[in-house]
């Protein structure tokens, strides 16, 4: 091993769901693992899984070998370590090392310590466990959160009306028609609009529409239409 050196390789998973798990282990004289290695000080099975992926003095086949001691180590790190443990890793290259891992802000571009970036969001893997979707600095992800659900959505918008940020689930609803606010209302327009001709013809229109779109799955050659759309006053 050598020193300012991480190496990557997966391991028994110490928890039910999953049969393995990445582990990371830092060297700088003395192997430090990154991951579970607060777990392994009371746990003797893991503690020796551990020791037995990083007894190796060649970097054998299975074990990632990054050099923080370059850029392009550093940088190959933030783009290939699992996102689930990649703000972890970070703080702790960054509270224990020499070393910073940055990254670039896909929002707005500004490079910034991974450490004190945020999660966009995450996904199901399969089985037990989530997978992060990626990170953004503290300023987008700041201006991302929602004042009503408290959440990071990137379709949050300041809503004038209601001089508050709001997502797109949160968002007080308007009439497409008047723009008459309606609340928590899950109806296209408000009841001043519903019984207007104007809304009698539109509804009229999405009727014939799914005609058309129904009788184009036999007849995939005659022309193609599209779909109403409700204009405001």
């Amino acid at each position: 091993m050598e020193r300012g050196h991480i190496y990557q390789t997966k391991i028994y998973a110490p928890y039910d769901g999953c049969h393995w798990t990445w582990e990371y282990c830092y060297y700088d004289g003395k192997k430090h693992y990154l991951h579970f290695g607060e777990q392994a000080k009371t746990n003797t099975f893991l503690a020796s899984k551990l020791k037995d992926a990083f007894d190796f003095k060649t970097v054998p086949a299975g074990v990632y070998d990054t050099d923080l001691n370059t850029a392009e180590g550093r940088k190959e790190l933030v783009t290939e370590v699992n996102a689930m443990h990649l703000s972890a890793i970070a703080k702790w290259i960054h509270d224990n090392t020499e070393f910073t891992l940055t990254a670039t802000c896909p929002e707005c571009g500004a490079e910034c310590e991974v450490h004190e970036m945020h999660s966009t969001g995450y996904r199901g893997d399969g089985g037990v466990g989530i997978e992060l979707l990626g990170y953004i600095c503290s300023d987008c992800y700041a201006s991302g959160v929602c004042d009503d659900c408290g959440e990071y959505d990137p379709s949050t918008r300041y809503i004038e009306s209601e001089d508050k940020v709001c997502c797109e689930h949160c968002k007080p609803v308007s009439c497409a028609m008047c723009g008459k606010d309606m609340g928590d209302s899950e109806n296209e327009v408000c009841s001043d609009c519903e019984d207007t001709p104007e809304y009698t013809a539109h509804l009229l229109k999405i009727e014939l529409y799914l005609a058309m779109k129904r009788y184009q799955l036999f007849f995939p050659d005659c022309e193609q239409i599209t779909a109403p759309v409700l204009k405001s006053a």
